[in-house]
């Protein structure tokens, strides 16, 4: 309806015209207003749906990388459901149990388990449906190939979003842990085998020098008196001239059968740590000129020469007299039977540094090859052994190490090979020169002495005929007991030297 002019309305009518479009203006306001407020809510609902697209966008990168994870984990995994069957599994999964993953969906798991650990696997699904727990267990699957594979498997119960129960089991491949294990095991086993081989074998050679010792004992026993008889007769000049030639070899023969008897008896005390020693100070240049003075006719019969160079300052070492003449005997009677006739023995001396002397043997014989050097200082063995001179048990060398060890030295042989001679070294520590004891003067006396009355305890009846025999031709008085509780009684009537044996039927000789 077209309105009129506003000049030909009334008043009233003006009034009514300037509420109405005073009205309409408020109504604008509104209107307005509310177009306002909703395009706040259009932005901020863009907004939200922008965090709801981003948000989205995030789970499924999330979800990607899960599934990447269980797929390509390098452990093995499985999804159960609650009746056993497989409803999903990673890579190392299938490749554990040697099938495609679709394959394995579906198939209850029960199938890969080997029949003899089923019943346990039925057990372990049981308990893992009572507890939310990890429940763990260890059997056996078998592959697609027929390989069967140890397992541990750690199982993890829980409720899916569709509300169902699945289990989450890590499967372990322990083939190598178990093999590990079983290596461990034998070795455990040859260890302790080794061990008791060790103990039989230890068991055996205390046994063997237990033997030898006894075997030695009862060996040298017979030959004292004999040795003791033969240098009685001679003493006493009762061997006629025909038969000296005889009874000088019957002499000679048993000498050497005691000296061997004794290599043994001296083998045994050394393994044993029983070899025992008087120290005191020595001169090694003495006891080396008094061993060449003794050997003298041997090297003579022998065709070789033998030189001294004992140029070592310092020649005194703490040791025992006896047993370092045995050393240097060995080594040079060893150097004799090694040395052909025109050959030539070197013993020199040195000091290499303060506090230590070094005494060599050296011989233009027939060497020692490299092979035999590393075993030659052990019991029974010998080097390469020509000539006629060829004799022993090879227990010298032994026992020379053993005696220069106990010395707190050392041993040692060299040589350049066949027919190029060798070199024996032994190593000692040197101690101070004794002061020289000056003796009193003894005085001068009228009297006749008299005879010397010895006291001889022995049990074995040759032996103490043998010795009180040798002894009364040395001009003593002997009187003889064969037992601790004889020897008290005799001795009551006085004695002046007591020669005993150390094992008596009724005790010691320190008794």
């Amino acid at each position: 309806m077209r309105r009129r002019p506003y000049e030909e309305m009334s008043k009233a009518e003006l009034l009514a015209e300037v509420r109405r479009l005073h009205d309409l203006v408020e109504s604008d306001r509104s209107l307005a207003s509310v177009v306002t407020n909703l395009e706040v809510h259009r932005t901020e609902l863009e907004a939200e749906q922008a965090k709801l697209v981003e948000s989205q966008q995030l789970l499924e990168e999330a979800l990607e990388r899960y599934a990447d994870l269980f797929a390509f984990a390098p452990i093995a995994y499985v999804l159960l459901s609650a009746a056993g069957v497989v409803v999903d599994i990673n890579l190392s999964g299938a490749r554990l149990l040697g099938v495609e993953r679709v394959l394995a969906e579906g198939r209850p798991f029960r199938s890969f388990v080997v029949a003899a650990d089923r019943r346990a696997w039925l057990d372990h699904l049981a308990r893992c449906g009572r507890t939310e727990d990890v429940v763990e267990t260890e059997i056996s699957v078998r592959a697609r190939d027929g390989r069967v594979v140890p397992v541990h498997i750690s199982t993890k119960r829980s409720n899916a979003m569709s509300g169902r129960v699945v289990f989450h089991l890590a499967v372990l491949d322990m083939t190598e842990r178990k093999r590990a294990a079983e290596e461990r095991r034998l070795a455990e086993e040859e260890r302790r085998l080794v061990e008791h081989r060790e103990q039989l074998v230890r068991a055996a050679n205390d046994a063997k020098d237990r033997f030898l010792a006894v075997l030695s004992h009862e060996l040298r026993t017979p030959l004292t008196p004999i040795l003791l008889a033969l240098a009685s007769v001679k003493r006493a000049g009762m061997v006629p001239g025909a038969l000296a030639p005889t009874v000088e070899m019957i002499r000679r023969n048993v000498e050497l059968e005691a000296r061997l008897i004794d290599d043994l008896l001296d083998v045994t005390r050394i393994t044993q740590g029983k070899l025992r020693l008087t120290l005191q100070p020595e001169d090694l240049h003495a006891i080396v000129e008094d061993v060449v003075a003794l050997c003298a006719e041997e090297v003579r019969a022998a065709g070789v020469q033998v030189s001294l160079e004992l140029a070592a300052d310092a020649s005194h070492v703490s040791g025992d007299a006896t047993r370092l003449r045995q050393v240097v005997w060995n080594l040079l009677k060893n150097a004799i039977r090694h040395t052909p006739r025109g050959g030539r023995i070197t013993i020199r001396s040195v000091n290499p540094a303060p506090g230590r002397v070094v005494l060599e043997v050296c011989d233009t014989g027939t060497g020692i090859e490299a092979a035999t050097l590393e075993r030659l200082f052990r019991p029974f063995e010998q080097g390469p052994e020509e000539g006629p001179h060829s004799a022993g048990l090879g227990l010298g060398l032994a026992i020379c190490r053993g005696i220069v060890e106990a010395h707190g030295g050392g041993i040692a042989a060299a040589s350049d090979g066949r027919d190029r001679g060798a070199r024996f070294t032994v190593e000692l520590a040197t101690v101070g020169a004794p002061t020289p004891a000056i003796r009193p003067a003894r005085r001068a006396t009228r009297s006749t002495p008299r005879p010397k009355k010895v006291l001889l305890v022995e049990d074995n009846r040759d032996n103490a005929t043998a010795i009180a025999e040798l002894l009364r031709v040395h001009g003593y008085e002997v009187e003889v007991a064969d037992s601790v509780r004889a020897a008290v009684e005799q001795a009551r009537s006085g004695f002046d030297v007591l020669v005993s044996d150390i094992g008596l039927p009724d005790g010691t000789g320190r008794d």
